[in-house]
């Protein structure tokens, strides 16, 4: 029975990349969100590679000393922070663990040594199993985790820039060129909307706007300059200047045609022009891009700044 043990663990530590592309090139294929994440294909072999490693050591039962599982609960941080960051979310991450299960058991039936002992092939079910159950619950446990203090500080962030909002008639910010950061831009969007007298849709489209602008900065601009946001609060009227400092494109003719409504991508622009009074684009290759966002407050009130002298 040892012998069968040890074969399904050489054969999953000599395979353990194969297998982990396997997965990877399932996840980036079927699972949308994988696609628009700032995952990259790396990083996701990398992981799940990793996590086949942890299967394997199961299958032998080797001890586990106190540094074992230090390093195991620091990769499942690193996994869970990641995911967190990018746009995977809780049901995402579990579809890649299922697969993973089903991608391991794949290879063993069909390229794995014989398992000649009949307890053996249960013994090595079982523990392989348990280790992707407990795996899942770990990794999923600390990803709420992290996900449930990112909505508490979006909500702080939320008080905060009402209450700015409120004492000023502009505002400039300034955020890396990193994709978590687009969920605060739209946060800091939401905040300003709800104290502009703008109804529940008005806000709803509006940070729509404000998010896919950061989202295409974010991604196409990335620079270690960042990216620049200004909002200019006027009576009948918002501005919103996004600069980016990429690389810039020729945005003749973009967003003007309506795009395939059930893709992720390339809807940006035209959803901007859409919801916006109006969009304009200024870009030049090599120097960046600023986008323009004018947005019609219908009906507002006008807000007296709080001047201090």
């Amino acid at each position: 029975m040892q012998t069968d043990l040890n074969n399904i663990y050489k054969f999953l530590t000599e395979n353990s990349t194969k297998i982990a592309e396997d997965v990877t090139n399932f996840n980036f294929r079927e699972v949308k969100n994988y696609q628009n994440s700032k995952i990259t294909s790396d990083d996701s072999v990398n992981d799940t590679k990793k996590f086949i490693d942890y299967i394997a050591e199961c299958i032998k039962m080797v001890d586990v000393n106190a540094e074992a599982m230090k390093e195991y609960f620091d990769f499942i941080e690193s996994v869970a922070d990641k995911r967190v960051k990018s746009n995977i979310n809780a049901m995402d991450l579990l579809e890649a663990i299922i697969q993973t299960r089903t991608v391991v058991w794949e290879w063993i039936e069909t390229k794995a040594p014989a398992i000649a002992n009949l307890k053996a092939f249960f013994l090595i079910e079982k523990r392989i199993n348990s280790m992707i159950d407990k795996f899942s619950i770990d990794v999923t446990k600390k990803f709420l985790d992290k996900q449930n203090l990112l909505i508490k500080e979006q909500e702080n962030s939320l008080k905060i820039w009402e209450e700015v909002v409120r004492r000023t008639s502009h505002l400039d910010l300034k955020i890396p060129c990193t994709g978590e950061f687009v969920l605060i831009a739209r946060a800091q969007a939401e905040a300003i909307a709800s104290r502009l007298s703008m109804t529940s849709e008005e806000i709803q489209d509006f940070v729509l706007v404000i998010g896919e602008a950061c989202d295409n900065a974010i991604e196409h601009g990335v620079s270690e300059k960042g990216v620049d946001i200004r909002y200019v609060i006027m009576p009948n009227e918002i501005v919103v200047k996004i600069t980016d400092y990429g690389k810039g494109f020729d945005p003749t003719g973009k967003g003007e045609e309506i795009p395939d409504l059930f893709s992720e991508r390339g809807r940006g622009i035209f959803l901007m022009k859409t919801l916006s009074t109006s969009v304009n684009i200024d870009s030049k290759i090599g120097d960046g891009t600023t986008v323009t966002i004018h947005k019609q407050r219908n009906n507002a009130p006008i807000l007296q700044p709080i001047c201090c002298n």
